[in-house]
C-alpha cells in the first residue's frame, strides 16, 4: 500500500497521455477500455476518472464483481507510462465538471495524437459518452516505460 502519488507525477498523469483502464473477471479474464480524463485527488491517495459506457460495458461488470482496477498512462509521443493499480469504488453520474474534464481531455488527447500523425478528425470520434465517473484509491504506482526500470514501483508521496 502507498501512501498515494508523488506530487512530481501530477502533471505528468493530468496531461494528454493515453489513459487504459485494465479489470478483470472472477476467472481472471482480462478487460481494458479507454478512460476519458483522470482528476487526482488533492490528498493525492485518488484519482476520479471518467469511462464511456459504450466502451467500457465489460470493465464495469468486472469492477462490480471485484473492484480491482489498472489504470494506465503513456504519453503517445515518448512512450513514458505509469500505472496506478487500486480499488474502484461504485460508478456514478459525471457532475458538470466532470463533463468538462472530458472535453477538455478529448481534445487535449486529439492533439497529442496528431503529433504522432493521427487526424484529429479521427481521434475526435473516440467514443466519449454517456459516461460514468468512479473514483480509484490508489494502492500501488508503477513505472510502465519501457526499458530496465519498467514494473518498477514508483516512489510515494513527495514531502510537499
Amino acid at each position: 500500500m502507498t501512501d498515494g502519488i508523488s506530487e512530481e507525477l501530477i502533471p505528468f498523469l493530468e496531461s494528454n497521455v493515453s489513459i487504459l483502464l485494465g479489470t478483470r473477471d472472477a476467472q481472471n479474464r482480462p478487460a481494458c477500455a479507454r478512460l476519458m480524463g483522470v482528476r487526482i485527488a488533492p490528498d493525492r491517495r485518488s484519482v476520479t476518472v471518467l469511462l464511456p459506457t459504450k466502451v467500457g460495458k465489460r470493465s464495469l461488470d468486472n469492477l462490480a464483481d471485484n473492484a480491482c482496477a489498472a489504470v494506465t498512462f503513456v504519453r503517445v509521443t515518448d512512450n513514458r507510462g505509469v500505472q496506478i493499480k487500486g480499488r474502484a469504488s461504485a460508478p456514478r453520474e459525471p457532475t458538470a465538471d466532470d463533463l468538462s474534464l472530458l472535453v477538455r481531455y478529448r481534445d487535449g488527447f486529439a492533439e497529442a495524437l496528431h503529433e504522432i500523425g493521427v487526424a484529429r478528425t479521427t481521434s475526435l470520434r473516440l467514443s466519449n459518452r454517456p459516461s460514468v465517473a468512479f473514483d480509484v484509491t490508489v494502492e500501488q504506482v508503477f513505472d510502465q516505460t519501457p526499458g530496465p526500470a519498467a514494473g518498477a514501483a514508483m516512489p510515494a508521496r513527495g514531502s510537499s
